[in-house]
């Protein structure tokens, strides 16, 4: 699901880390390369830009309708078989997080 698009540089490096040493990665071992990544963002949620919305509302269509109108992106994610829609704000800059 995260990585429908395309897969960022992290998370190319971090499949190539596991291959070179042919077992898991330790929590600093993975730390360090994402302390390191030029592009790709973990999730909206860890800066408080995303929400995720139970779907199963009255009215689904007002309240993406409401969200747009505020400046949300909403992705519909029942998709993927996850019974909500996934609100970002769009007013937020794309900060990578290192620490």
């Amino acid at each position: 699901m995260y990585c429908r698009n395309g897969y960022p540089d992290y998370i190319r490096e971090l499949v190539a880390a596991r291959r070179d040493k042919g077992a898991a990665l330790s929590t600093e071992e993975v730390y360090q390369i994402l302390c390191r990544r030029q592009s790709g963002y973990i999730s909206w949620h860890l800066i408080g830009g995303a929400v995720d919305l139970d779907r199963r509302v009255t009215n689904p269509e007002l309240l993406q309708k409401l969200l747009r109108e505020n400046n949300f992106a909403v992705f519909d994610e029942q998709e993927f078989s996850v019974p909500c829609f996934h609100a970002t704000y769009r007013g937020l800059p794309k900060t990578i997080i290192r620490e």
